[in-house]
């Protein structure tokens, strides 16, 4: 199983679809994935997340968050800018890197 150049090989099509049976028979026969392979994954593997749909929110829970941000701003609480910023700079830790940014 050598395949020339950038091609995609099957271990890295086995591998993406989590085909467990095929990986162990490429695997047994001596293929390896290249540095292409695991770049090819990990790429494949950020646009999927990234496609993944977001959960709708509980409307009880939406209710209890307005609720309690209501509390705070009669309290003296922080601002909802504030509160939005904080948000804002906790959204971008989190996320999966742009493979676009490299090109």
């Amino acid at each position: 199983l050598k395949v020339k150049g950038s091609a995609i090989t099957p271990l890295l099509w086995a591998h993406w679809k989590e085909a467990t049976e095929a990986v162990k028979l490429f695997t047994s026969r001596g293929a390896q994935l290249s540095n292409g392979d695991l770049e090819g994954l990990q790429r494949l593997r950020d646009l999927a997340r990234r496609n993944q749909p977001v959960p709708e929110p509980d409307p009880a829970s939406v209710a209890e968050k307005e609720q309690e941000a209501s509390e705070k701003e009669s309290s003296g609480g922080p601002s909802k800018e504030a509160e939005n910023a904080a948000g804002a700079a906790q959204a971008t830790v989190g996320q999966a890197p742009d493979p676009d940014i490299l090109k």
